[in-house]
């Protein structure tokens, strides 16, 4: 673990835009029919060819979630230019993993986006019901986008 927090430390002061090539693998990812589509065949050969080569597995790792970290870029990229946007969510069970979560968000921050995530609600499966009861409430005019203090209603 000592190796990821040096890492992201070195991310945040060298306000690094990308991930250096040897620390990550090489990705493809395709657009079709207005989707991304990433070729997972492609990193996992890499990483299999990693293992085959000696490679430790902490490295092989190291370099894995830096990969994922690459492609949450590209794919926020995509979607700043598709969706005139630069807020970006991180947010589900994969966000879990401390450590691709602070990698995502430096790198995202450092590619001038507004990164927003769980604060006191679980990034996995604890905060999906939460979430689906405000867009419920929203869409029911309980209240408004955006409120955050007051439900109307009855309260228990």
């Amino acid at each position: 673990m000592a190796i990821e927090e040096k890492y992201i430390d070195y991310i945040f002061k060298s306000n690094f835009k990308t991930i250096e090539k040897k620390y990550r693998y090489d990705t493809i990812i395709k657009k079709s029919d207005g989707k991304l589509i990433i070729d997972d065949y492609n990193i996992f050969r890499q990483i299999v060819d990693d293992y085959k080569n000696g490679i430790s597995k902490g490295l092989i790792s190291f370099k894995f979630h830096n990969t994922l970290a690459c492609i949450v870029l590209n794919i926020s990229m995509d979607h700043r230019i598709s969706k005139k946007t630069k807020c970006i969510v991180l947010s589900g069970g994969v966000f879990q993993n401390d450590y691709l979560l602070r990698l995502c968000y430096a790198l995202l921050n450092n590619n001038n986006f507004d990164v927003y995530t769980n604060l006191k609600v679980p990034v996995n499966d604890g905060g999906i019901s939460l979430g689906q009861a405000y867009f419920a409430a929203v869409k029911n005019n309980l209240i408004r986008k955006g409120e955050k203090n007051h439900v109307s209603g009855n309260s228990c």
